[in-house]
């Protein structure tokens, strides 16, 4: 299984199919684990942002719970504990955002590029978790930054000497202009847009057909990802707790 944050947050069968049935607060844990990588995070840490108002007592219980209906909601142990914390098991859940990030400590810019599906946990939030959102935005704003360094890096590269060639859709203007005619209606469609008016803003030149090929191909990749969640019976792009 994979979970997926950069776009929205659901759980991805091996299929490509969303895996339904697992309650937001639950999602959240396990983005939360996502994004403190292999270092993991300490239940007080993990309380401290999704449980916050509760005492201590009955937020650990809490917390237990969660963790005891995700072995439930997925037939697997995915968050490995220890005395000191926890974090994800990734042999059994990997996730988008370890990737993006692993591709961008590389500069793997195209593979950074293509994993970068839109804002993080897009269009997903909690009812009585300010915390929780206060975190996110955080996140959300530095990994929208890697997103689009990243693209911009693909974006120097298509423009240079060599001519841009990317046997997923090629290199023709008129391929690129149909990988881009579905944008989202969306944080991720409008964040690649903005990212589009910065590049040309900052060159004083019109985007050229390497930049506008690729945004049209995220833009479509992520409404290919949508449409799929939503057949899956995943959770909408608002939910709340």
């Amino acid at each position: 299984m994979r979970l997926r944050t950069l776009g929205g947050l659901w759980i991805e069968n091996a299929d490509g199919s969303a895996h339904g049935g697992v309650r937001p607060r639950r999602l959240a844990v396990l983005a939360v684990l996502a994004a403190a990588g292999a270092k993991g995070l300490s239940r007080d840490q993990l309380l401290a942002i999704l449980w916050p108002e509760s005492a201590s007592a009955r937020g650990r219980a809490a917390l237990s719970q969660t963790l005891y209906s995700l072995r439930a909601d997925l037939g697997v142990e995915v968050v490995l504990a220890t005395t000191a914390e926890l974090r994800l098991d990734p042999t059994l859940l990997t996730s988008d955002l370890h990737d993006f990030r692993t591709a961008l400590k590389a500069r793997e810019w195209r593979q950074a590029a293509a994993l970068y599906g839109g804002p993080f946990l897009d269009g997903f939030y909690l009812t009585d978790a300010p915390l929780f959102e206060r975190w996110a935005e955080e996140e959300r704003a530095g990994l929208t930054s890697d997103g689009v360094r990243a693209i911009e890096h693909v974006a120097r590269d298509a423009s240079g000497p060599r001519p841009f060639r990317d046997p997923g859709f090629g290199t023709r203007a008129p391929a690129c202009r149909r990988h881009s005619v579905h944008p989202t209606r969306s944080r991720k469609g409008i964040g690649l847009r903005q990212s589009t008016r910065v590049v040309s803003t900052a060159r004083c030149v019109e985007p050229d057909v390497g930049w506008r090929c690729l945004c049209g191909r995220a833009r479509h990749n992520a409404a290919a990802r949508v449409d799929r969640h939503r057949r899956g019976n995943g959770p909408k792009e608002f939910v709340r707790a």
